[in-house]
């Protein structure tokens, strides 16, 4: 059976990479712990399993700090887009009553300087 692939492009429902970077990092520190167990027994050395845990250890939590930081920035960027395109909208508001309004006030004069009615556009029906 073929997987269906969903894609969404919204940031709210974009996919956190940082759990599946985790899960790899701890993969392989637990891989390279399972290699560390005869080269121990070889050269009588406890420091490198040490090492390793230290190492995955410290990488998960920068990887984790990290994460939330870029998330906060999205945020704030987002934020900062929304009031954008809100105040744009309203700007463009404004120029469609003024338009309106400038349309009025020319056929009103045009009517006042000829002294007709003005009549709309007829359609004609197509049969």
């Amino acid at each position: 059976m073929a997987k269906r692939i969903h894609s969404d492009p919204s940031p709210a429902r974009r996919r956190d990479p940082r759990p599946t970077a985790l899960g790899n990092i701890w993969g392989s520190a637990v891989a390279m712990l399972a290699l560390c167990i005869p080269l121990g027994a070889i050269f009588r050395s406890s420091i490198l399993p040490i090492l390793i845990i230290a190492g995955a250890a410290l990488v998960s939590l920068y990887i984790w700090q990290s994460g939330s930081a870029e998330r906060e920035a999205d945020t704030s960027e987002a934020d900062a887009l929304r009031s954008k395109i809100k105040e744009l909208e309203d700007r463009l508001a404004n120029v469609e009553v003024i338009n309106r309004f400038e349309d009025r006030l020319a056929e009103k004069r045009l009517q006042q300087e000829t002294g007709q009615v003005a009549t709309p556009p007829r359609v004609e029906e197509q049969t």
